[in-house]
């Protein structure tokens, strides 16, 4: 998981990391696990935590779409 806000950060950096992030997933042999384990806590709270999460990018809770 990777935090989707950090503090002071410039929208650029944050695109970069958030990049970085997913792309990590992307080799990740827990990458369905943890989308998965994400998703549960969306069951288990009302909501999901923003961060990348599987490969995925939830800012708000709700997956957002990979930039092509």
């Amino acid at each position: 998981m990777w935090d989707y806000n950090v503090e002071h950060e410039k929208k650029p950096e944050q695109q970069a990391r958030l990049q970085e992030a997913r792309t990590l997933c992307i080799s990740c042999p827990l990458r369905i696990e943890c989308e998965r384990y994400h998703l549960a806590l969306a069951d288990e709270f009302g909501r999901c935590p923003p961060g990348v999460w599987g490969g995925r990018v939830f800012p708000d809770g709700r997956a957002q779409q990979a930039a092509a």
